[in-house]
């Protein structure tokens, strides 16, 4: 059987999984976190700069097949500010394939979780998130679940 004969209804094992490939984390103090992450765990800072649009710094470290964003809260005052709670995981990132037909990919993905009752906000044609009141009710707290069309 191939990709294109998965009908809409299958089991989900029948369907392609996303894939995470990055994750992002805020705190007040990214040292500790940095230390364990590089150090003791051997992965590297490939990038650190200010973060564009927040009121925080950006440390981009590469775990292998993830990507950690680790957003440490400044008081620049220049850009809006992470509203201050505790240290906390915001978002995990995923790649969806977009083949095995329109029910099977990403746009598949999309409409089951629209179907299903999800708070699915569209950002674009190649990217979706599902809203914090879904999220906080899994997990507890709100991270962000962003899912990306897999180029």
């Amino acid at each position: 059987m191939s990709d294109d004969d998965i009908p809409p209804d299958a089991e989900p094992a029948a369907r392609p999984a996303p894939t995470l490939v990055a994750l992002e984390y805020v705190t007040d103090d990214d040292g500790p976190l940095l230390e364990l992450l590089c150090d003791h765990l051997g992965f590297e800072v490939i990038d650190q700069h200010p973060h564009p649009a927040l009121d925080a710094d950006m440390t981009l470290v590469d775990a292998g097949v993830v990507m950690i964003t680790v957003l440490c809260r400044t008081a620049v005052g220049d850009r809006p500010q992470i509203p201050p709670t505790a240290s906390a995981l915001s978002q995990l990132v995923f790649d969806v394939d977009d083949t095995g037909g329109p029910t099977a990919g990403f746009g598949g993905l999309l409409e089951r979780l629209v179907e299903a009752g999800a708070p699915v906000m569209v950002d674009g044609d190649d990217m979706f998130h599902l809203g914090a009141q879904l999220t906080a009710s899994v997990f507890g707290t709100a991270p962000t679940l962003v899912f990306h069309r897999r180029a």
